[in-house]
């Protein structure tokens, strides 16, 4: 059952992408998958906008298999068919980019086992297997926390260094118009006193 579990770790694929939407674009990716073979994976909007991107996934005959509007998403489906599968990401915003996380998980083993409900796919590799798909899973969001976490860490020293930078701009407004008073103030009083 251990060298089970090991074939499982060892055979498992996942694809990750980050990648950029820009307004009112479109953006693609492929992945070939064979018939019967789940197609399982996570989309979240790291940064952006209204969060929101229209995520479709189509079929090699063009026919859509998964659509939501959301700005995160788990989506766990069997392909019908064999041949590449488009995963299309269209944001409708005017305004405003926005950074996507994909990941995508495709498990090789069980293909070559003829699926999980063939015969020669037994109990104890089926708990293995759903063990391996709830670890990976946990191990996949994980990471789209660490990829949130760095873009709002990313945000939030930009948006520091830049209070930073206008402080010290205010700090010499302020000092200027002080001393410009002062001066003012200073030679005015010097004209009052000289004209009496």
């Amino acid at each position: 059952m251990l060298g089970t579990l090991f074939l499982f770790i060892f055979l498992h694929n996942a694809n990750s992408f980050l990648f950029t939407v820009k307004p009112r674009s479109d953006v693609y990716f492929y992945e070939e998958y064979d018939e019967k073979s789940q197609i399982t994976g996570h989309m979240q909007v790291v940064k952006g906008g209204n969060m929101m991107v229209e995520f479709e996934i189509k079929s090699p005959n063009d026919q859509s298999e998964f659509f939501s509007r959301s700005s995160n998403e788990v989506f766990n489906i069997t392909a019908k068919t064999s041949g590449l599968y488009r995963f299309g990401f269209s944001s409708k915003a005017a305004y405003g980019e926005k950074l996507v996380s994909l990941a995508l998980d495709k498990f090789i083993l069980e293909s070559q086992f003829g699926g999980k409900g063939s015969s020669t796919f037994n109990e104890t590799e089926k708990l293995v297997y759903n063990l391996v798909v709830d670890v990976d899973a946990m191990a996949s969001e994980q990471e789209r926390l660490q990829i949130r976490e760095r873009a709002r860490s990313e945000l939030s020293r930009r948006t520091s260094r830049s209070l930073i930078i206008w402080s010290i701009v205010q700090f010499f407004v302020v000092v200027g118009v002080c001393l410009w008073h002062a001066k003012y103030f200073h030679d005015l009083f010097e004209k009052r006193s000289h004209s009496i």
